[in-house]
């Protein structure tokens, strides 16, 4: 009795320890993507203020500075496309973890629940 006690106490910890590792290494995953996306973003700001800065260092006369003025409209829309690049790919991940939780518990709930009615099977 106490050997099936004792077997039994130490397989549900190993199931709720590989739980936890795989949910874990899940949030990971989503973690790593967003921090990836992010990265990315990062760079693409950067290297459009790195081309205005450059320019603005460029200008020595009148004309080029209306020229530069001009052209604040295209950075303008060049930093909202890519905001609304960057809110696509955010909604894109967060989509993709919510399925992947989603998916994770259903599944680690039908397995309890077939789990307790097996064992409910056994002890009546």
């Amino acid at each position: 009795m106490w050997n099936t006690l004792f077997s039994n106490m130490t397989e549900q910890g190993r199931s709720i320890n590989q739980s936890v590792v795989e949910f874990n290494q899940l949030v990971l995953r989503q973690v790593e993507k967003v921090a990836q996306a992010q990265v990315e973003s990062f760079n693409a700001y950067a290297n459009l203020n790195l081309k205005q800065l450059q320019a603005a260092t460029k200008l020595a006369d009148l004309e080029q500075v209306k020229g530069f003025v001009g052209q604040q409209t295209d950075y303008l829309k060049a930093v909202q496309n890519r905001a609304q690049e960057d809110l696509t790919k955010l909604t894109q991940l967060s989509e993709e973890s919510r399925k992947e939780l989603t998916g994770f518990f259903t599944e680690r709930f039908n397995s309890a629940t077939a789990e307790v009615s097996k064992a409910a099977k056994k002890a009546a």
